[in-house]
């Protein structure tokens, strides 16, 4: 009986952080597309060296790994800090 209750809140739980992620991925209508490090600095007009600097202090945050694309989520934190290109 309480691990069917755990499930049911852990789904609820679940319903809710993608509501949450959501509604912060829309609250100001911009479409956010994963993007690249070298085309988020070529877009700032920066290299990739500089764009890396600027994005430093909010790396951890971020979850940053190199080899892959910057999510839409990702994206919303770097135009957050940064400010849109």
């Amino acid at each position: 009986m309480v691990c069917g209750y755990f499930h049911i809140n852990l789904f609820l739980v679940l319903i809710l952080l993608n509501n949450i992620k959501t509604i912060y991925m829309n609250s100001d209508n911009y479409n956010y597309t994963p993007e690249t490090l070298s085309s988020l600095a070529a877009k700032y007009g920066v290299s990739t060296q500089t764009f890396k600097k600027w994005i430093k202090e909010i790396e951890d945050s971020l979850g940053y790994h190199r080899k892959r694309p910057f999510t839409p989520v990702q994206i919303k934190m770097i135009f957050n800090y940064l400010g849109h290109y």
